[in-house]
């Protein structure tokens, strides 16, 4: 079974396990890197469907299996886990976007001028609840494989973009968990900064 949290919500968020060798519970700056993503989702007004016994999906058909029984109308955002700077703002900016277009499926990708190529190589995108009711789409082996069915089933595919590129960086080495440390403390210091607080050399 799954657990739903804000349950109520028209939108909701499946955090996905990319499978990058970068385990999610690993703790950037005393967090652990899916919660970043999973607090970006609530603080969108998302919520969030996890499995029982886990706070992540292992496989994207168990994801899709899981969001059976939701309801058409419903917006469903698909998150991996290891994108711990992607905003709430961005998140926010996308579903009212994917909403106003009245879109099967919206992917959130990094340049304005993004194409093809971003389109179905993204790893962010919200979808119609209903456009994943198929069969060939619940079989897709990874979220680039289930835009393209939906795509070529002549589905609605919209692009939308965080405010800043680097919002979609993927943890997946030590080398982009040091960049995303980084840009996460950098965001913590101007927070404060812009609250009064005066930082030493910051």
């Amino acid at each position: 079974g799954e657990k739903i949290v804000n349950a109520n919500k028209r939108t909701v968020a499946v955090i996905l396990d990319a499978g990058t060798g970068i385990d999610p519970a690993r703790e950037v700056l005393g967090k652990p890197l899916f919660l970043y993503a999973r607090e970006s989702a609530t603080a969108a007004g998302c919520g969030v469907i996890a499995p029982r016994r886990e706070t992540w999906f292992r496989r994207l058909s168990d994801a899709l299996r899981a969001l059976k029984l939701e309801r058409p109308g419903t917006t469903v955002l698909l998150l991996p886990a290891d994108a711990p700077l992607l905003s709430a703002a961005s998140l926010r900016k996308a579903i009212a976007l994917h909403k106003k277009r009245n879109a099967d499926c919206t992917v959130i990708a990094g340049g304005k001028d993004a194409g093809d190529c971003d389109l179905f190589s993204a790893e962010v995108a919200l979808f119609r609840a209903s456009a994943l009711s198929g069969r060939t789409v619940r079989s897709s082996p990874s979220l680039e494989r289930l835009v393209r069915r939906i795509a070529e089933a002549g589905g609605k595919v919209a692009t939308a973009h965080p405010r800043s590129p680097e919002e979609l960086l993927r943890v997946d080495d030590i080398r982009t968990l040091a960049v995303a440390s980084n840009a996460i403390r950098c965001r913590i210091l101007q927070e404060k900064m812009a609250a009064g607080v005066v930082v030493i050399d910051p």
